[in-house]
């Protein structure tokens, strides 16, 4: 079922389930909040996934796993984690994502748990820089849809392991590890995480000089983005086309410019801060490398003053750096002034 026919069923079910129990209800909220997500309605998800953590019967929880095929007690912490971390939240979102994977152990159900823990490990941790919290979650789901025969989590697995070789040095490993997962992926007919580990992938063949290689996978995950509806990761696609470009060297600055500007836009347009800093911290550093460091200054400032936690993740950390170093810039260029 496509995203959007998925999101008009959920939206039907729930105008009948204001009617009956809380446990309609709830799952209603499940059922809308989950599509949501992916739309990048990052704040309706969020409200309405908290309201079905709130509000679910757990007395339900097994029956529905059967009925419904998913678990909405681990399912609802594990997609808000996503909401939670694109609108900034990203200590909430780091103690969600413990709690999704603890709900999904009780559960005693293999499927629920990893997509509990491809949650965890391949998006919050990898996103928060946690490398620790992501080697043990990935590590756990690899070993957990291997012995279960669920190769689309197993592919998820071998996808955080590629990254976190990236990440920690070893591109060649790293990229082997991501094109077997993503090819996993594919074949077993499941691309729910398929464009964020595509743009890890893009970001890596950056790292070793393959630019035209990175640029063809980031396009092609745009793509395939835009022809699904998921919509909740473009704003990072576009990023991180225009880093390629800019690390290529092109010769079309006001393509790459553009790409980041788009970027911060669709991110604000789905009231998703985290990615709209990221975006706007590439942004700034190439007007920085232009010297034009007081427009730099000025798309950077506003979006790192909203944030009250997570200031030691890389991102934010990055954004603050660069933020100390224009602010210094440009008070020296006023004082010549």
């Amino acid at each position: 079922m496509a995203l959007t026919e998925a999101f008009a069923f959920a939206r039907e079910y729930d105008e009948v389930a204001q009617e009956r129990d809380i446990h309609s209800r709830a799952t209603a909220a499940w059922l809308v909040g989950v599509p949501q997500t992916y739309l990048g309605d990052h704040t309706q998800a969020s409200e309405r996934l908290k309201w079905a953590i709130d509000n679910y019967p757990v007395e339900a929880r097994r029956r529905d796993m059967i009925r419904l095929g998913g678990d909405p007690r681990a399912s609802s912490p594990a997609h808000r984690t996503v909401n939670l971390l694109s609108q900034g939240f990203l200590d909430e979102a780091s103690r969600e994502s413990r709690l999704a994977v603890d709900e999904a152990r009780s559960a005693g159900q293999p499927t629920a748990l990893c997509a509990s823990l491809a949650w965890a490990a391949g998006f919050i941790s990898l996103s928060l820089g946690e490398l620790e919290s992501a080697n043990n979650y990935g590590e756990e789901l690899i070993d957990i849809a291997y012995k279960h025969g669920l190769r689309p989590f197993h592919a998820a697995g071998l996808c955080v392991r590629g990254t976190l070789a990236v990440r920690r040095g070893d591109a060649g490993v790293g990229i082997g590890l991501l094109r077997s997962g993503l090819a996993e992926m594919q074949a077993a007919r499941y691309l729910l995480f398929h464009p964020f580990f595509r743009t890890e992938l893009a970001a890596a063949l950056g790292t070793i000089g393959l630019f035209d290689e990175g640029v063809a996978e980031i396009n092609e995950t745009l793509r395939f983005a835009v022809e699904t509806d998921y919509r909740w990761f473009v704003p990072e696609i576009l990023r991180t086309e225009g880093e390629l470009l800019a690390l290529r060297g092109s010769e079309e600055p006001g393509l790459i410019e553009a790409l980041f500007r788009r970027s911060m836009n669709q991110a604000s347009t789905q009231n998703a801060l985290y990615w709209e800093l990221s975006a706007a911290t590439s942004l700034a550093a190439f007007l920085r490398n232009q010297h034009r460091h007081g427009e730099a200054l000025a798309v950077l400032s506003p979006l790192y003053d909203h944030f009250a936690d997570g200031l030691s993740t890389p991102r934010l950390r990055e954004a603050g750096h660069l933020l100390h170093q224009l602010r210094g810039k440009n008070g020296s260029e006023s004082l010549r002034d």
